[in-house]
């Protein structure tokens, strides 16, 4: 067998293509953090028809009447729940504030009033 033989070289480590290769591949700096979501848009892409009066209910409870009707809803248990109880119905997405803003203000003055 023959020995094996190995070479230093004092090269240095990196050849300059590695380099600007390395330079170039850095990740970009984080971007502004997203807006946080602090409602629920909820749409009722299902019929509810066929469904038992609770869930009927629920939907009601809800705000929603329609196919494809869509509310808006702060995100809290007791909605989070309904949802919940009805999900194979709804299409459900977390929006920010100012997205739901419009009807939420709304909703809010038919509480207070």
């Amino acid at each position: 067998m023959a020995a094996r033989v190995c070479r230093y070289t004092t090269a240095p480590a990196l050849s300059p293509r590695l380099t600007n290769l390395r330079l170039i591949s850095t990740p970009p700096a984080p971007a502004d953090p997203p807006p946080k979501t602090t409602h629920f848009k909820i749409t009722l892409r299902r019929s509810a028809i066929s469904l038992g009066e609770k869930k009927k209910g629920t939907l009601a409870a809800l705000g929603l009447h329609r196919r494809n009707q869509t509310v808006f809803h702060p995100h809290k248990p007791d909605i989070a729940g309904k949802i919940l109880a009805v999900k194979e119905l709804l299409e459900v997405r977390n929006v920010p504030e100012s997205e739901g803003r419009g009807l939420a203000v709304w909703m809010e003055y038919d509480i207070l009033v």
